[in-house]
């Protein structure tokens, strides 16, 4: 496939990209706002998001939708775009490493813990999404 092509695949699936990207700020936002307060975890989130939607063009093409790994690709574009914004503030990568993995094992106890199948997962998981970024400063939840 020619170079133009490649692109276009992943272009043409900007706002599904940039969506999936502020599903995970927003999953990412009580554990910075903990950390670093409302306005750095506000600043660093919109400069995450600008990286992300300047690597869209970036990402490489591995077969689209013929490849089941093209999922994980571009999802793993939006822990890129956090580690970015936050190694530009002079942030250790361990940190971006640490909320992103905070922020995922929350979503997979609440998920594990109401014991839901497969078919729900992907409903809780959004809801926990909201649940998480509404219970900022709620250690209690957090932990």
């Amino acid at each position: 496939m020619s170079n133009h092509v490649d692109k276009k695949y992943y272009t043409s699936r900007k706002a599904e990209i940039l969506a999936l990207f502020d599903d995970h700020a927003q999953a990412w936002k009580p554990f910075l706002v903990s950390t670093y307060g409302d306005s750095f975890a506000a600043l660093i989130l919109g400069e995450a998001r600008e990286y992300h939607e300047a690597l869209i063009p970036e990402i490489p093409y591995i077969g689209g939708d013929k490849n089941p790994m093209t999922r994980h690709l571009v999802r793993s574009t939006t822990s890129l775009a956090l580690y970015k914004a936050m190694e530009a503030r002079g942030i250790p990568a361990k940190e971006p490493g640490k909320i992103i993995y905070d922020a995922k094992n929350l979503k997979n106890a609440v998920i594990l813990e109401i014991g839901c199948g497969n078919l729900l997962k992907e409903m809780v998981s959004n809801s926990i999404t909201v649940m998480i970024s509404l219970s900022v400063g709620h250690k209690s939840f957090i932990m």
